[in-house]
């Protein structure tokens, strides 16, 4: 949602202050610029009240932490049913809506980045047992919760990193995501491969231009700017290998019989990597 700045990067263009005398992102090694949060420093996005009532909701977010509570997203009201606050308690991932919530069973306060996500569709029966958690692109085992019925405040702002209470989050977020509607397990599960290649090294290597795979239809087209031969590698979203090509031209076209879907393709060229993911019909 943020990247660099405190501005939107998608076409909604919601505006976020900071709240406390800090600097809110910073580089890392890993995933570049991130945000920092603790200690009460949060980021507020003053005109995205979050989603309100029983409404279908996701949130997805990649987290680094060595501290077994805090709050990563939150808004609604201190009430019960009446807040959809995504946390970490114990080191694991939890949604708390007041006076209910579920916890997974994992523990990502290990100071490495995790991928998180929660999503809750309404089933005419809105309650915090039906909401899904998973941790870098799983489905995660509900370790314990606590029923309450969804009915969260509308009128509110979003909070990242803190909440009004000052459940401060000590560490750091990137890719923050807040969707109104319950994202699939395969939506899930492709949004953790893509943003988790976008961060590495690996991937990296696309930015010199010297490489561009792109996909149309059932065929993937790879354009470089050289004929050496290398290898064309192509994965599911679960990372099975399912073909391998060699590839011997600049410009090729590798015809792709598998069915549709988001696929990864990675193209090996001496030392270099350069990895995609590509839907194919």
């Amino acid at each position: 949602m943020f990247e660099n700045e405190l501005k939107d990067e998608t076409e909604n263009k919601y505006t976020a202050v900071k709240v406390g005398a800090f600097e809110p992102f910073h580089q890392d090694e890993v995933r570049k610029n991130v945000i920092v949060t603790g200690g009460g420093m949060q980021v507020k996005i003053k005109n995205h009240a979050g989603i309100p009532n029983a409404e279908a909701r996701s949130i997805s977010a990649w987290i680094n932490t060595a501290m077994g509570q805090g709050v990563i997203a939150t808004w609604g009201e201190n009430k019960t049913g009446k807040k959809w606050s995504f946390e970490l308690k114990d080191g694991k991932i939890s949604v708390n809506v007041g006076d209910g919530y579920i916890l997974g069973t994992k523990l990502v306060n290990d100071a490495k980045w995790h991928y998180v996500a929660c999503t809750f569709e309404d089933d005419g029966t809105p309650n915090i047992k039906d909401a899904k958690l998973y941790v870098d692109g799983k489905l995660e085992p509900i370790g314990s919760s606590k029923s309450q019925t969804i009915n969260t405040s509308e009128n509110t702002s979003v909070i990242i990193g803190s909440s009004p209470e000052e459940q401060h989050f000590l560490g750091k977020i990137d890719n923050l995501h807040i969707y109104d509607k319950s994202i699939s397990a395969i939506e899930v599960m492709s949004d953790y491969i893509s943003t988790k290649m976008n961060a590495s090294a690996i991937n990296r290597t696309e930015a010199n231009n010297e490489v561009e795979i792109y996909s149309y239809k059932s065929d993937i087209y790879i354009n470089r700017n050289t004929s050496a031969v290398a290898k064309l590698l192509i994965y599911d979203i679960s990372g099975k290998l399912l073909k391998t090509e060699i590839v011997k031209e600049d410009r090729s076209i590798i015809n792709f019989e598998f069915r549709r879907g988001m696929y990864i393709v990675k193209l090996v060229q001496g030392m270099e990597i350069t990895t995609k993911m590509l839907y194919l019909e």
